[in-house]
């Protein structure tokens, strides 16, 4: 699977063919990557923890950049494989079938092929993987990879990151100690960035002058510290990013969203269902 950050050079994946029975959706939504597409609810389907959806992956994709992650009410629930638990769309990862038998993560939802879904946990990932869950929901005969949780970390880190990429060519982004430092000062961040292999002395004075700014408003700015130093890098096209910046906006928006999902993905148990004892 890419782990790389390719997407971000522009470059469009050749779409791969639906197999036979596929359905393809035209839902003019689904250019959104983070987005609950309705057009994913299958009432034909019989397993409410599958569905049938056709589009194009995630790599090369171009992101909106309206998109907040408000998607309430857009899309019908499903059903995690791994707890049975039935949830929102945007609280699961859908996952299909690749042509050559090998399960994959579709986290934008429109890759061509019945679907199955699982809890946005890394723990669920492993739980359906432990209790053979994906093929028994497909009911076909599926490779899942030993390091599935971890690809999806991946896909999801490379998600944001081109988000971050796409957030900056839009004017949001702003790194350097004493820039970052100057925004706080003039009431401009959504969020401060902070390289998590950055000096602790660093992210201390960043976290100073945000309180000496904002008071006790200073909690609300989130700091995300979920990328290195070369993560950065690579998103922002400059070198030694430490300490970033980010300025309201759609783009922006739709970088938190992904990264807070991200930082569920990594941190979250998985779903208990109502009166049981454990997932």
């Amino acid at each position: 699977m890419e782990t790389g950050l390719a997407a971000m050079n522009g470059t469009q994946p050749r779409p791969e063919p639906a197999e036979a029975g596929d359905q393809a959706s035209n839902d003019p939504a689904s250019n959104d990557p983070a987005s609950n597409d309705p057009a994913g609810n299958d009432p034909a389907s019989n397993d409410p923890a599958g569905d049938d959806l056709a589009g194009d992956g995630l790599a090369g994709d171009a992101i909106d950049l309206r998109d907040t992650g408000a998607t309430a009410g857009r899309s019908s629930e499903r059903t995690c494989v791994a707890t049975r638990v039935t949830l929102p769309p945007d609280d699961l990862i859908r996952c299909v079938v690749a042509p050559d038998g090998v399960l994959v993560a579709d986290l934008r939802r429109r890759l061509p092929g019945r679907g199955v879904w699982v809890a946005l946990s890394r723990e669920a990932v492993l739980l359906a993987i432990k209790r053979g869950a994906f093929p028994r929901s497909l009911k076909t005969k599926v490779t899942v990879s030993p390091d599935f949780a971890d690809d999806i970390d991946r896909l999801m880190q490379r998600d944001a990151l081109q988000s971050l990429a796409m957030a900056n060519k839009a004017g949001l982004v702003t790194s350097g100690f004493a820039k970052v430092e100057s925004e706080i000062g003039a009431g401009r961040v959504a969020a401060l960035i902070e390289a998590s292999d950055g000096a602790p002395d660093g992210q201390r004075k960043i976290a100073q002058a945000t309180r000496r700014f904002h008071g006790d408003a200073a909690v609300s700015v989130p700091v995300v510290t979920s990328f290195t130093g070369g993560d950065l890098e690579l998103a922002l096209g400059r070198v030694h990013v430490i300490h970033a910046a980010l300025a309201p906006g759609p783009a922006a928006e739709g970088f938190l969203h992904r990264w807070r999902r991200l930082v569920r993905y990594r941190t979250a148990p998985p779903p208990i269902r109502p009166g049981s004892a454990g997932p």
